[in-house]
């Protein structure tokens, strides 16, 4: 005997179960599926008070059934509080609520849904019968002990469920009930639906413990709201309030028991869905540092795992431990107000999240500044060199009691005045030799940090030039070494390039040298180079003039290097080197607008007006004086216009219905790179292979029932058009079903 594998078998059977339904008309009827009695709120909940199928597949239409243990008569029990009942079974209140535990644990829960579970007599099978979810309450022990209080509700009702709908169980039973009905497991008057709605309560978070939770329901028929029980026994403890006399003063709640076995209390249906209570994660913090002394700060706490409530149901940011006032923006996002009393003095504090459980995020670190100072004058602001010491005065701000004055770098001995005063002595072996020092003023950390320099200066000569070397250079050029002779230059001479200083190297007082960067020669010009020494005397020399010349343009290539005559007008990229912002592209002689990119790129517009007649065209670059010059040309190929297609056969002709896309192969004349194949005037995806021949992908969507479609092919403008038309033919092609002995 020959095997064939389990998917192909399926396969197989699959298409010859298609053929006989197409040729026979017989369909395949699926078999139901049966829910389960997972609530519609969450696959995973947080808690559930037991199952209460007790038999898998036995009932009505296979479904799934719920009975009492033999001998016992707990069916259902009552859940409406909203209307006296007129049937029920003896021991049962006329009118109740219901109440059962469930214990909290791990980090505690944050929970978004209810599921309760509850049928009518004789209700529609698929049809939920339950209309509303009443009288709501949480409480903090069983219901019937007096130490035992309300936590959250009552809520108003009824409240609308958010999901209804039969579980896939029927409630049954075997033995005769109350009423002398025997019924058998193929009963359907009982379906058990799920009800499920929203965390009803304000209380949004549940710390490790023991509740109660309390409920009522209401229907649409005369029996129940019922409640099947999971299980009977001794250590069960749900509780029914006894609704049954109009005067609620005598409603009493008692262990709702079997109505036979009296010993037997029962476990009630309910499931809890949610989160468990996240510990709160910091990431960062905006911002996270301040100036000591600054107002409040309104702090932004980054991170995961926050929660939002009233009072201390939420998440609290913490400074060194103590509750800063927060408001809830996401899980992720967090602010607080920092009072300007927490930031006065400089330093450090932790800052925490902290989520209802005392469930403590980790430490993130704000840092709180010293204030970085500034100088706004300083008295003396000269002196002659080699003149006796004195005493300076710095004013500005941020100066603290450890602010140091600082001369080129060197700590000087420092008094605090104010935040806005301090003095400094200044020995005379500081102003020995002709020149300027830096003074500043630094706070140290956290923050602080160096204010700006002020300049002290010290007397200097008036400096002269004879010669620069260089004398020229390249615009765009590498930066160079400039060298300058002359006289009176000092230790602090500074050469000036356009007004702007260089970073200068003392050689002696006849030659200096200066590092001209890149930067400073990147346009074409003349610039006047000077040296600058600082006063008192000192002054600044005449100027000798630098010449900066443009290079000679070069192009390496343009894009695009050819176009069709008679189109559009279109853009031009060259690229190539020793482009400037002054370039011009010149086409066949003529200017063109043209734009700088870079040294290396230069775009230019070329009218529709240069490109009507085929041929070719000359494109140079010219840069201006000084310098500067014409690029050799590069040509422009303007090409003619695209001709018009013809298809001399299409392959394949005959084409199958099917699923899968088909590629055509087209042949003919006239062909470009940018020719479409069209099926029913709509565009293929395209492939070019030569001018006689294209390829294109005609999809399973395009030929989902047998005719005949019309092949074209459209080559775009200039010239171009579309082809006249050719038939191609689809058809269906007939598989019969394999058969294995």
């Amino acid at each position: 005997m020959r095997f064939i594998s389990f998917n192909l078998f399926i396969r197989t059977l699959t298409i010859v179960s298609l053929v006989v339904g197409l040729i026979g008309g017989v369909s395949l009827i699926p078999r139901p599926a049966h829910a389960n009695v997972q609530p519609s709120c969450s696959n995973d909940p947080l808690f559930t008070n037991g199952n209460f199928i007790t038999g898998e597949n036995n009932g009505a239409g296979n479904a799934n059934t719920s009975s009492p243990p033999e001998g016992y008569q707990g069916l259902g029990f009552l859940a409406d509080p909203t209307r006296i009942q007129l049937s029920v079974p003896t021991g049962s209140p006329t009118r109740a609520r219901l109440a059962d535990d469930f214990t909290v644990t791990g980090n505690g829960w944050r929970p978004s849904a209810i599921t309760f579970y509850a049928y009518q007599t004789d209700a529609a099978t698929t049809t939920s019968t339950i209309t509303g979810v009443v009288d709501l309450r949480l409480w903090d022990g069983p219901p019937d002990v007096v130490t035992s209080t309300v936590i959250a509700g009552p809520v108003a009702g009824p409240i609308t469920p958010t999901a209804t709908g039969w579980t896939g169980v029927y409630r049954t039973y075997l033995q005769p009930n109350s009423f002398g009905e025997t019924e058998g497991l193929s009963s359907t008057r009982r379906p058990i639906m799920a009800v499920t709605i929203s965390w009803p309560f304000t209380v949004t978070t549940l710390l490790t413990g023991t509740y109660w939770i309390e409920w009522g329901m209401t229907g649409s028929l005369p029996s129940g709201p019922w409640a099947p029980a999971v299980s009977f026994g001794p250590d069960n403890n749900a509780r029914q309030l006894n609704m049954s006399d109009s005067d609620p003063g005598t409603w009493t709640w008692a262990p709702r028991v079997d109505y036979t076995v009296i010993t037997a209390t029962v476990e009630l249906p309910f499931v809890i869905c949610g989160e468990t209570i996240p510990t709160p994660q910091i990431t960062s913090l905006s911002p996270n540092q301040a100036t000591a002394g600054g107002g409040d700060v309104t702090l932004t706490v980054n991170g995961s795992g926050f929660i939002d409530g009233t009072g201390s149901d939420r998440s609290i940011v913490y400074w060194n431990g103590e509750a800063l006032t927060t408001v809830f923006s996401s899980t992720t996002a967090l602010t607080a107000t920092v009072p300007a009393a927490r930031i006065a003095t400089a330093g450090t504090a932790n800052v925490t999240v902290v989520n209802p459980g005392n469930l403590t995020s980790n430490p993130a670190t704000f840092t709180i500044n010293n204030p970085a100072p500034t100088i706004t004058a300083i008295s003396p602001s000269s002196a002659t060199a080699g003149g006796s010491g004195f005493t300076l005065t710095i004013t500005g701000t941020g100066f603290i009691s450890g602010s140091v004055v600082r001369w080129n770098g060197d700590p000087l001995d420092t008094f605090f005045s104010s935040s806005g005063v301090l003095t400094a002595t200044v020995p005379a072996s500081r102003i020995v030799t002709a020149g300027t020092a830096n003074v500043t003023v630094f706070n140290s950390g956290p923050g602080g940090g160096t204010s700006g320099t002020a300049t002290f200066t010290i007397n200097n000569p008036t400096p002269t030039i004879t010669a620069i070397s260089p004398s020229s250079a390249t615009a765009g050029g590498s930066g160079f070494t400039l060298t300058i002779t002359g006289t009176g230059f000092i230790s602090g001479s500074v050469v000036r390039w356009n007004g702007d200083p260089l970073d200068t190297f003392f050689g002696s007082s006849s030659v200096l040298t200066a590092t001209v960067p890149a930067s400073r020669i990147a346009t074409a010009g003349t610039v006047p180079v000077r040296v600058f020494n600082s006063g008192p005397g000192g002054g600044t020399s005449g100027a000798t003039t630098f010449t900066i010349n443009n290079p000679t343009p070069t192009i390496t290539a343009i894009s695009p290097s050819s176009a069709t005559a008679g189109g559009s007008g279109f853009t031009l990229t060259i690229t190539g080197t020793g482009f400037v912002s002054g370039s011009v592209v010149r086409w066949n002689g003529d200017p063109l607008d043209t734009f700088f990119g870079s040294s290396s790129v230069l775009t230019a517009t070329v009218p529709a007006s240069r490109i009507a007649t085929a041929g070719a065209a000359n494109v140079t670059v010219v840069n201006p004086a000084p310098g500067g010059g014409t690029s050799d040309p590069v040509t422009f190929t303007i090409q003619a216009n695209n001709p018009a297609p013809t298809i001399s056969s299409v392959s394949p002709d005959l084409i199958p219905v099917g699923d899968s896309d088909v590629v055509l192969t087209i042949t003919g004349s006239n062909f470009v790179t940018n020719s479409v194949v069209r099926w029913n005037g709509t565009p293929l995806t395209t492939t070019f292979v030569s001018a006689t021949e294209l390829r294109a992908t005609l999809p399973a969507a395009q030929r989902s029932a047998a005719g005949d479609g019309s092949v074209t092919v459209f080559n775009p403008t200039p010239g171009g058009g579309e082809s006249s038309a050719v038939t191609a033919r689809v058809r269906f092609q007939v598989m019969l079903p394999l058969v294995i002995r």
